[in-house]
């Protein structure tokens, strides 16, 4: 089972729309780097790329140490955070 602090799933979205949000909200420029685990971002890439889109990243986890890099839209507001979308097309599969 799981012994982490947090039950499996839960709050995923939450997490997941509380980056693109703090992404969004970024002053100083335009470049992120960020680091994690492949599932959070195969999730990131399902819950953020247009429902259409066709990239192995929603289906399948990331290699160990995997490096993508991606345009992100932000545009308007919903009630509590910025409208995000990955920019179909715009990946670029470092590693």
């Amino acid at each position: 089972g799981n012994g982490g602090d947090k039950g499996a799933g839960a709050c995923g979205r939450a997490r997941l729309e509380e980056f693109a949000a703090w992404v969004c909200g970024r002053p100083e420029g335009v470049i992120v780097v960020a680091a994690g685990h492949s599932l959070w971002f195969k999730e990131f890439f399902r819950a953020f790329l247009p429902e259409g889109a066709e990239f192995v990243g929603k289906r399948k986890k990331m290699v160990n140490c995997g490096v993508v890099a991606f345009e992100v839209e932000c545009f308007g507001e919903s009630e509590d955070w910025p409208r995000v979308r990955i920019v179909e097309g715009s990946f670029d599969v470092v590693y």
